[in-house]
């Protein structure tokens, strides 16, 4: 993944940002704790819930083992995502 954003982030470094420019600092081979941060308020929809933009763990992709691509078992396929607020931002607690 890191790859091809980084391949990414060199094809549109020269279009500059404006009054902004800092250099061009590509992501490493792997990503690193530090480089997860908190989701902006302003990047999220209007009254969304704090715990939206955590950096707790809060949905998970779970896929039944035994998924396959037959067109007749396409039910078996598909991933289910559960949701769990974490415990420190319910506020209804």
């Amino acid at each position: 993944m890191l790859t091809r954003w980084n391949e990414a982030l060199g094809r549109l470094h020269p279009l500059g940002l404006g009054e902004r420019d800092p250099p061009l600092k590509p992501y490493g081979d792997d990503l690193l704790p530090e480089d997860r941060t908190p989701i902006p308020a302003f990047d999220l929809p209007a009254g969304a819930p704090a715990w939206w933009a955590s950096l707790e763990t809060w949905a998970d992709r779970e896929a039944d083992p035994r998924a396959t691509t037959e067109p007749a078992k396409t039910e078996s396929k598909r991933a289910r995502i559960v949701i769990e607020v974490p415990e420190d931002e319910r506020v209804w607690h």
